[in-house]
């Protein structure tokens, strides 16, 4: 594959798993329309999306990418959480969110004012007639 604006990620497509799940298939589709099949053990795939994370982080250190306020094209699909968990982080500025996906996870620093606007808006969606009625 050449690298440049031809070269670019279209979509991802034949994506499967092994009869075990150890396993992830996926090929990736360029604009130019050449493609790229892959294998990723599974136990790789959080570090995988964790790198992503990172390089997007990186990126928006240098442009102005759109925030999810901005732009409803950030999230394609919510992807289901089996768990969460929360924990004192490393400073008490700091709390560290782990989320669950299946049998795989992914943990995030957050700062002790996004806790508390995450707390607010559960008060608000857990109390009876505001918001939605969460069981």
């Amino acid at each position: 594959m050449k690298l440049g604006p031809e070269s670019r990620l279209a979509r991802i497509e034949n994506e499967t798993t092994d009869e075990r799940g150890n396993n992830i298939a996926f090929q990736f589709v360029t604009e130019a329309g050449e493609s790229q099949q892959y294998w990723l053990p599974t136990d790789h795939l959080a570090k995988l999306i964790a790198r992503f994370i990172e390089l997007l982080q990186m990126a928006s250190q240098r442009g102005d990418l759109p925030t999810p306020e901005k732009s409803s094209t950030l999230i394609v699909k919510p992807i289901e959480a089996t768990e969460l968990g929360l924990a004192e982080g490393r400073s008490p500025e700091e709390g560290i969110l782990h989320v669950r996906l299946g049998t795989h996870g992914l943990t995030f620093a957050i700062q002790s004012t996004q806790l508390r606007g995450l707390q607010n808006l559960l008060n608000k969606m857990l109390t009876p007639g505001k918001g939605r009625n969460l069981q």
